[in-house]
């Protein structure tokens, strides 16, 4: 593992380099209770020691998923997927849904950073009011004159544990915009008291690539542990 890179400001670090892979299911509205979804992706998950790293969308009205984003989440903690493997567990959860893999469709020469809506990391804290919502998030963003953009989503994994799988989920506002605006909403997110996040960058003519970003917030830092 290489050495995290500090921000100017030292105010959060970046990660290696790792390969990043996405790419989506999408569910008729209406049509996947999200229990439903919850177990069949542990269920899938289990028959092939796949662990789901993603974002789901829901229909704000009754709480179905919409949508699921698989993505890559690389932290020490946990061993980082291959972008091959990503594919073939996103085609096996497909064939357990009865549908099919689409594109991600981010534009070239974007970056994406789903940001916490509650401070800390903490499963419990959850049950209360959030502390960031991304209506005010995306009128900081216009107010600072960037042109990226805040959605709601929550972050959904798969975890295995000596009882089976286990899920965590968060709600977070994913902001996508052109990539020169990265180190900005960086910035926000440490103002915004967030631990650590992936940022996700597109380029226009080269591969995508994914970093963890972990700032002066982090409790439990893993690559900055020489930083401070």
């Amino acid at each position: 593992m290489g050495e995290a890179r500090p921000s100017p400001q030292e105010q959060y670090w970046e990660s290696e380099v790792f390969p990043a892979w996405s790419a989506k299911l999408t569910f008729s509205p209406g049509s996947m209770p999200y229990e439903q979804f919850r177990q069949t992706v542990n269920t899938t998950a289990e028959a092939q020691r796949h662990r789901y790293t993603g974002l789901i969308t829901r229909d704000p009205a009754i709480g179905y998923v919409t949508s699921f984003t698989r993505t890559i989440y690389p932290r020490k903690k946990y061993p980082v997927t291959r972008p091959e493997d990503c594919a073939a567990g996103m085609a096996r959860l497909a064939e357990s849904f009865g549908t099919a893999v689409e594109d991600d469709n981010v534009a070239p020469d974007s970056y994406r950073i789903p940001i916490g809506l509650y401070i800390g990391q903490d499963d419990d804290s959850y049950d209360r009011p959030p502390d960031h919502n991304v209506v005010d998030i995306q009128h900081t963003l216009a107010s600072r004159g960037l042109l990226s953009t805040a959605t709601l989503a929550e972050v959904f994994t798969v975890r295995f544990t000596e009882n089976g799988t286990a899920n965590y989920i968060e709600p977070v506002a994913v902001i996508i915009g052109p990539t020169h605006e990265a180190s900005a909403v960086c910035d926000l997110a440490v103002e915004l008291g967030q631990e650590r996040f992936t940022l996700e960058q597109f380029p226009l003519h080269t591969a995508p690539q994914v970093q963890m970003v972990e700032t002066t917030h982090c409790r439990e830092p893993e690559w900055i542990t020489d930083a401070y």
